[in-house]
């Protein structure tokens, strides 16, 4: 018994930190598939509350800064006919509005 006691005392930190580290990622990786997204039932909570919290608030901005930039767009396009402005008007103000207000919470957004 005085044998094994010495033993233990005589491990390095280095062997005790590899010990630790290799259970924490046996624990991690073994509760991986309870964390695997099930996509059939649309998006979770975490994914709506960051749509929420980060991703609207960001694209309130994209919008607000579109409208600032679609004047000098329109301005430099309007040479160029109509088109030139409409496709102005899709880029800077139609598509951050669309994914500000028109699109349902926590939809991908590329995640």
């Amino acid at each position: 018994m005085v044998r094994s006691n010495a033993m233990r005392e005589k491990r390095s930190p280095i062997a005790k930190r590899a010990a630790a580290l290799g259970l924490g990622l046996i624990l991690i990786f073994s509760a991986a598939p309870a964390l695997c997204d099930d996509s059939a039932e649309g998006p979770s909570t975490l994914d709506r509350t960051f749509d929420a919290i980060v991703l609207r608030p960001l694209g309130a901005v994209t919008l607000l800064m579109g409208a600032g930039l679609f004047i000098p767009a329109a301005l430099l396009g309007a040479p160029g006919g109509s088109e030139s402005i409409d496709n102005g008007y899709d880029v800077f103000i139609l598509t951050p509005w669309e994914n500000l207000v028109d699109a349902p919470l926590g939809r991908g957004y590329g995640l």
